[in-house]
């Protein structure tokens, strides 16, 4: 079984190097709009630099990664800028342990990655709260996405994902 986990949000804390300012003007409420989610990723392109991405402190869902990369490639699907993506890679070689390997796709658009694990037969760990089909996705919850419906499944642990991961294999 494939697993591909989306970085930001799920192994990284991007808005986290925003200065505090800026960060009080992301809308991560649970009444989220789609325009109030792309003008934060407005905000994050214009404030954040590669020396910021770096920088960028680790998830607590990045130990359920790590676990699970000890017997099975690490599989990456993220949307990122195109400025992102040199100091992203570096940020994944900094922070996970890629001995079974390491697949490292970028999309251009969040909806590739549903049409990327459905032709996989996979599934997607993600926090992203507008998806039109979540029903391949193991949704890491918080307030934002709290109105998703139809996901595989919904963690709010790091021991939850494990046993989710663990599940899903046997299916």
């Amino acid at each position: 079984m494939k697993i591909y986990w989306d970085i930001d949000g799920v192994l990284r804390d991007l808005s986290g190097t925003l200065p505090k300012k800026v960060q009080g003007q992301l809308d991560y409420s649970e009444n989220v709009s789609k325009e109030s989610w792309h003008n934060g990723g407005k905000l994050l392109k214009k404030y954040l630099t590669p020396r910021s991405i770096l920088k960028a402190k680790s998830l607590p869902y990045i130990k359920a990664a790590k676990y699970f990369a000890f017997d099975h490639p690490l599989r990456i699907l993220s949307c990122q800028n195109k400025k992102w993506i040199e100091p992203t890679v570096k940020w994944l070689y900094n922070h996970l342990d890629f001995a079974n390997g390491i697949d490292i796709n970028f999309v251009k658009a969040n909806e590739d990655k549903i049409s990327l694990i459905e032709k996989e037969k996979g599934f997607l760990i993600d926090d992203y709260p507008f998806f039109k089909d979540y029903s391949r996705v193991i949704v890491v919850d918080y307030a934002y996405n709290r109105k998703v419906v139809g996901e595989f499944a919904r963690v709010k642990s790091i021991g939850q994902l494990k046993r989710v991961l663990i599940s899903a294999e046997k299916t």
